[in-house]
């Protein structure tokens, strides 16, 4: 009887296996049936070239009216949980 790596030779089994949950999957699939992970490209894919993902340029800030957007939700977040509080001791006073 052989042992597991004589059955596949030196470098292991050619089946490749789910990167997520490890369970062994036909040559051809791309999605895990078991986690529904997708398959990773074969490790010959690993010496491509890798794509330089650039930085986005950042953009100016929104203005409305002079005043910058992120200003203008924090003042009505403010104003608006403010109005909520007082209504809700208002409503317990009376």
């Amino acid at each position: 009887m052989h042992t597991e790596p004589d059955v596949h030779g030196p470098h292991g089994s050619s089946t490749p296996a789910c990167d997520n949950c490890g369970v062994p999957l036909h040559p051809e699939a791309r999605v895990c049936p078991f986690c529904e992970h997708a398959v990773s490209e074969p490790s010959v894919a690993l010496m491509a070239p890798k794509r330089v993902r650039r930085a986005p340029i950042p953009q100016p800030p929104r203005l409305i009216g002079g005043v910058p957007e992120r200003t203008l939700l924090l003042v009505g977040t403010c104003a608006f949980a403010s109005i909520a509080v007082i209504g809700i001791v208002l409503s317990a006073l009376v």
